[in-house]
């Protein structure tokens, strides 16, 4: 789920890695179907998710993710008080140790996660399914 809700999901480079797999036959035939299997589940995570969102209709500023503009499922709040969705800094933290928003030294220890936020958040969201 975290490969298709990262905001940086594109179906095409996923086909594209397909091609290039069966055309230079770097891996067998198995891992090739493997990984096209992989492709599938994503994409299709991708769009139940978009049509999630979308369905969900206009939504309020303070449940998006200021990073990739996003409903965040798992707020956390940084040292420097900015509240982001775990899955975006982590994502971020992987290439780089800081906080993005002050560009000081960040761990993922240091995430603090908002359940009050997030309460508020599920609660929205079972409100625009009745």
């Amino acid at each position: 789920l975290a490969v298709a809700t990262n905001g940086l999901y594109d179906a095409s480079v996923y086909r594209k890695c397909a091609g290039i797999l069966q055309r230079t036959q770097v891996v067998d035939a198995a891992k090739v179907a493997a990984f096209d299997s992989f492709a599938q589940t994503v994409e299709d995570l991708f769009k139940s998710n978009t049509q999630d969102e979308a369905m969900l209709g206009d939504i309020p500023d303070e449940f998006m993710d200021p990073l990739l503009w996003q409903l965040m499922k798992e707020p956390v709040t940084l040292p420097s008080g900015y509240v982001v969705d775990r899955a975006t800094i982590t994502q971020h933290l992987m290439n780089d140790a800081s906080d993005p928003f002050t560009r000081s030294p960040l761990t993922v220890d240091q995430l603090v996660p908002n359940a009050a936020l997030k309460a508020q958040i599920q609660a929205w969201v079972a409100a625009q399914h009745k």
